[in-house]
């Protein structure tokens, strides 16, 4: 589940008709639509650059190899 300000939408997975409604809100308003897109794109980039998952690998690494 991700928090509306972090690029996605909360509604309850248990009810098909909430996952309706926020689809229809997203094609009705390109511009919500396309922050929620910016938004997650941001996201995406800093959670999983290339430097940031290159130095977390290193550090399991460290931690298996005890150096």
């Amino acid at each position: 589940m991700l928090a509306k300000t972090k690029g996605g939408i909360l509604y309850d997975p248990m009810d098909s008709k909430s996952l309706a409604k926020e689809i229809v809100r997203l094609l009705k308003d390109k511009d919500h639509a396309n922050q929620l897109g910016e938004m997650g794109r941001k996201n995406t980039f800093e959670l999983f650059s290339a430097k940031k998952m290159a130095k977390e690998t290193l550090q399991v690494y460290h931690q298996f190899t005890g150096s």
